[in-house]
């Protein structure tokens, strides 16, 4: 009777909360996980002074990545469907309350695009160092990020249905998660204004901290639940370098290359419009 009892108590407990799987820094997991964190990073995307209020839009360049860089191999080896767009935009803000301060914000709303729905956001500082009448400008700039991205990664409709899929082959399409948050800082060179003070270069080189979730959720055809959360935390370096442009009065057009070393190189394009006095 008292096993019973046990058995029973058991049966209408609720489930314990899962625990984080932790995944090496050099596994398949994190360096695909690593990719699109990379990918997502707040950069600068733009010479530090410009107008009072600015308010733009940035883009990334994703690339598409083949089966060999999008398998992983935690519990069996599998390719995981992550090629959803290779242009990610994202609006973004600034606003300058003194010559020597710059703060920054940017954010994706929680809408369906491409087929995932991205929620997303980031806040950055930046100070100014050094003298202000210098043609080189330092400048030193912290930043945030976290997003939680929900799509049929590990399942999508077509490995669903496809027999050659065996982990995937009639189950339910999963509705997986990606949650990265990041933080970290960079040192930022502006170099003096060119051809009639319409066109600034600039280039960083930074430092960030990445805690990197990977939420599986995906019922086999057995009805069982796929449910695992995997972590990585990665730190690297990562330099960038860009040319801004202003052909009107308040218009800002940009672009932008970075890299994250053993993760991506990439380039950014970024428009903006601003008011008030440089």
């Amino acid at each position: 009777m008292r096993s019973i009892a046990v058995l029973s108590l058991l049966a209408i407990s609720p489930c314990p909360a899962r625990a984080d799987v932790p995944v090496a820094d050099d596994s398949s997991e994190a360096q695909l996980t690593g990719l699109y964190a990379a990918a997502l990073s707040f950069t600068p995307v733009g010479y530090q002074p410009g107008r009072r209020v600015e308010a733009g839009v940035e883009a990334v360049y994703l690339p598409s990545l083949d089966e060999d860089d999008r398998q992983t191999t935690f519990a069996g080896a599998k390719v995981q469907n992550t090629n959803f767009t290779k242009v990610l935009p994202r609006p973004r803000l600034r606003w300058r309350p003194s010559a020597d301060w710059l703060l920054e914000g940017a954010a994706f709303p929680e809408v369906q695009v491409v087929g995932v729905t991205p929620d997303m956001y980031a806040l950055s500082a930046a100070y100014h160092l050094g003298a202000r009448e210098s043609e080189i400008g330092f400048w030193v700039r912290a930043h945030y990020l976290k997003a939680d991205i929900e799509g049929p990664i590990t399942c999508p409709e077509e490995a669903v249905e496809d027999p050659a899929k065996s982990v995937c082959f009639g189950g339910q399409v999963s509705s997986d998660r990606f949650r990265p948050e990041a933080y970290g800082v960079d040192l930022i060179v502006g170099g003096p204004r060119l051809f009639a003070d319409v066109l600034a270069w600039y280039a960083a080189a930074g430092y960030r901290h990445e805690t990197l979730r990977f939420e599986t959720h995906f019922v086999n055809a057995f009805g069982r639940l796929d449910d695992q959360e995997l972590v990585a935390r990665l730190d690297r370096a990562s330099i960038l370098g860009g040319l801004t442009w202003t052909p009107a009065h308040g218009l800002r057009l940009t672009m932008e290359a970075s890299y994250a070393p053993e993760a991506l190189l990439t380039g950014r394009l970024g428009i903006g419009y601003g008011w008030g006095g440089r």
